[in-house]
Formats: C-alpha cells, sequence, structure tokens
C-alpha cells in the first residue's frame, strides 16, 4: 500500500453555502451588538443618560454665573436657557440663597 500525500495544489479552498454566509454574517452582527452593550452604546456614538446635578444657590449667584462656571467654554446664554427650562423658571424669576437648582448633566 503505497501512501499518498496531499499536497497543497489538491485540497480544495472552502466553499460556503448561502446558508454558512447567512450564519456568518448574522454571528457578525451580533458580535458588533453585543460589543456596542458592553461599551456603554459608545460604539454607536450614544451616550448613556445621566441624571441632572442638584446645587444650592449661594450669596451673590445669577443663573450667568452657574451657567459660566457649568461649561466654561459654551455661550453662558445656552446653559441659562437649560437652566430656566430644566427648573422651569420664567424669565424674571429671582434666585433665592439656599434654593435647589436642577443642573443639565454633561453629555
Amino acid at each position: 500500500m503505497a501512501a499518498t500525500s496531499l499536497s497543497p495544489q489538491h485540497i480544495s479552498p472552502l466553499r460556503l453555502t448561502r446558508r454558512g454566509r447567512a450564519l456568518i454574517t448574522t454571528l457578525a452582527v451580533l458580535a458588533l451588538i453585543l460589543l456596542g452593550f458592553m461599551r456603554g452604546g459608545a460604539a454607536f456614538g450614544q451616550s448613556a443618560p445621566s441624571s441632572p446635578v442638584r446645587v444650592i444657590v449661594q450669596q451673590g449667584d445669577t443663573l450667568w454665573s452657574i451657567a459660566k462656571a457649568m461649561d466654561p467654554e459654551a455661550d453662558p446664554r445656552a446653559g441659562v436657557s437649560a437652566i430656566r427650562a430644566l427648573n422651569e423658571l420664567s424669565p424674571a424669576a429671582h434666585l433665592i440663597p439656599g434654593q435647589a437648582l436642577l443642573l443639565p448633566s454633561e453629555s
């Protein structure tokens, strides 16, 4: 009995059926989704929602100064509007020392 050796030229390449390609594609998509969940949605450009920050108004605080301290690089007008909306404050509302305010959390 002569032993036959297979050379690399005699091995046929792997061929996948339509069902095999569908299975591999499905597994790859599921792996990407799982990776996204493990990273907290960051893989898909989402950030986890965070709750607002609560601060107590001090003597001399204004919505402008609070908004500026909240994000020094941003336009304070946007911060003032966000604080007013979150706390349901009218444009004429006055801050009172000791008053609790909710600040929008940074995203």
